[in-house]
């Protein structure tokens, strides 16, 4: 057996230099998510600034690694067609509120999701959109069967598709541009 004796403080500088190049890295992961086009929705009388996840990338990253997100904002994912939609919170270190919502911008369940765990949240029927904000911000302001305005986001789906920068197939044209009547 081949022992080898360094200097305390030698070793110490290894263990550091080691934290470093680690932490780099950790940091510069934690740092590439970019904040999206944000678009303004309205939940009743609240006004919400929404970042849209329109592709598989920005819906796959979503609000990981943020440490803030402000009192109405939030992130709206927009999948290509309905169905059930399950979300996580691996990496993601704010606790969310997430709310499903149906083609009609119809909120379908609600859900309270914690920091860092790997839980799946669902949706308890088929959805198109998905909603993050704050963790207890829906309830009392929004509930079950509440409507989302969003011609704000058929106008942006619409904008972005035509312009050429995002290619997602028919999105502009499914997101009704007001809330049904009931």
């Amino acid at each position: 057996m081949i022992k080898i004796e360094l200097p305390l403080a030698q070793c110490v500088r290894v263990l550091l230099l080691a934290l470093w190049f680690t932490s780099g890295t950790l940091v510069q992961a934690q740092e590439s998510q970019p904040h999206l086009s944000v678009v303004p929705l309205s939940a009743g009388m609240h006004l919400i600034q929404a970042e849209v996840a329109l592709t598989p990338e920005q819906r796959a990253s979503g609000l990981m690694w943020r440490k803030t997100l402000g009192p109405n904002e939030g992130m709206i994912f927009v999948f290509e067609q309905s169905a059930p939609q399950c979300f996580w919170m691996q990496n993601t270190l704010l606790p969310l509120s997430v709310a499903f919502l149906n083609d009609d911008g119809v909120v379908v369940n609600l859900d309270e999701m914690k920091p860092l765990t790997q839980n799946s949240h669902c949706s308890t029927q088929p959805v198109r959109y998905v909603l993050e904000m704050n963790a207890g911000w829906f309830p009392p302001r929004l509930s079950v069967s509440a409507t989302v305005a969003y011609r704000a986001i058929g106008f942006w789906l619409q904008t972005e598709t035509h312009s050429g920068s995002v290619r997602s197939g028919d999105l502009s044209t499914s997101w009704p541009s007001r809330p049904p009547r009931s």
